[in-house]
Parts: structure tokens; C-alpha cells; sequence
């Protein structure tokens, strides 16, 4: 029973991260039902579509690899920080050791300094990448209007060709160095974290333990 209850956390957060993912799905699979009640006016199929953007991406594999290497040092700051600063408050409240102290906040800073200069570092890959990426993009796109005849043009409005060219390339440059990127960092935020409440659970559980066999009799 108190391991169940040790546990309990880990489980009501698993409940509900996998509650959330549910409404995302069937939210998913509803819009894509009823597609064409909200105005979709595209006939490809979204394996189509990503497998032709991921063909963008390909060249810039490494610098995809390279931020999320660098990833790995910029979400520490997320998930050990909390770590420092619990100890901090538990050191502050029983035997209070300045020298110590003074340890745990150049740790938290040298944390905090190496996430963000991670970050800055990330985000100019990022975005010299997805600018390249929306070049070629907008480079295609260029040539296959040209390649149109003038009785396509005339069919096609004026202004969906510049929503086109604009706006929805856009939109594509933002997924690749914004939402992709977020998606991927809260990810690893989340199994760090519940990685860090496990490792923490168990050695709370073996520092219970402990007394209780030293008072065993020999």
C-alpha cells in the first residue's frame, strides 16, 4: 500500500497526459472527417504533403541532429533546476552551510547560463535552416506559376496565388523552427522530468527503509 501511494503521482500524471493525447487524436480525426466543411481546398493526402516537405528537409539533416543535441544541454536548466532549488530550501531549513549553499548557486547559475546560451545558439541554426528551407520552397513554387498556362492563371484567383507564395510558406517555415521544435523539447522535458520523480521516489523509499533494517537485531 505505500508503494502505491509513493506512486500515485506518476500515475495521475500519466492518466492525464494520456487523457490529453486522447481528446488531441479523436479532435484530430474529427477535423479531418469535416474537412470540407471548414474550407479545405486541397485533394493531396497528408502523407503526400509531409513526405514532400520532409524532401525540403532532407538536406539540412545534420543541422536538425545538431539541434537536438544541443537541445539536450538547454532543457537541463528545466528539469534539474527545480532539483537545486528543492535542495536549497532543505539545507536553508535544517543545517545551514554558506559554503554549500554558495556551491548549489553557482551550479544553478552555470545551469542557467548554459541553457541559455544553448537556446540562442539553437535558434539562429533554426531559423538560417527554415530560411533556406522557405527559399527552395518558394523557388519551386516560382517556377511551377511560370510553367502555367494563361488560361490555368486565369482560373486560379490573384489572391490565393499570393496566400500561396506568402502566407502558407510561412506558415511552413514556422512548423519546421517553431512547432516541430517545441514539440520535440516538451517531450524530452516531460520524460526527464518523470525520469527525475522516479530516481527521486526510489531513493526516498531507500532512505525510509534504511532505519528500519538498522534497527533489526543482529
Amino acid at each position: 500500500m505505500s508503494s502505491f501511494r509513493e506512486f500515485f503521482p506518476l500515475i495521475v500524471v500519466g492518466a492525464f497526459l494520456g487523457i490529453v493525447s486522447l481528446c488531441f487524436i479523436i479532435a484530430f480525426m474529427t477535423i479531418r472527417k469535416q474537412k470540407e466543411a471548414i474550407g479545405f481546398d486541397r485533394n493531396m493526402k497528408d502523407g503526400e504533403i509531409t513526405r514532400r516537405l520532409l524532401k525540403y528537409a532532407k538536406p539540412y539533416t545534420r543541422n536538425f541532429v545538431l539541434v537536438l543535441f544541443i537541445m539536450l544541454f538547454s532543457i537541463s536548466y528545466d528539469i534539474i533546476a527545480p532539483i537545486l532549488m528543492g535542495k536549497i530550501v532543505e539545507m536553508i531549513k535544517g543545517d545551514f552551510e554558506m559554503s554549500y549553499l554558495l556551491r548549489l548557486v553557482i551550479i544553478y547559475g552555470g545551469i542557467l547560463l548554459v541553457s541559455l546560451v544553448c537556446t540562442y545558439i539553437q535558434a539562429i541554426i533554426l531559423q538560417k535552416t527554415g530560411q533556406k528551407i522557405i527559399s527552395n520552397i518558394r523557388y519551386d513554387l516560382f517556377e511551377h506559376i511560370q510553367s502555367l498556362s494563361h488560361e490555368q492563371l486565369n482560373n486560379i484567383p490573384v489572391g490565393t496565388l499570393v496566400t500561396r507564395v506568402t502566407n502558407d510558406t510561412g506558415a511552413i517555415s514556422m512548423m519546421f523552427t517553431n512547432i516541430i521544435v517545441n514539440l520535440v523539447k516538451n517531450s524530452f522535458i516531460i520524460i526527464g522530468v518523470l525520469t527525475a520523480m522516479i530516481c527521486l521516489n526510489l531513493q526516498c523509499s531507500a532512505s525510509r527503509k534504511s532505519p528500519a533494517t538498522s534497527d533489526l537485531p543482529l
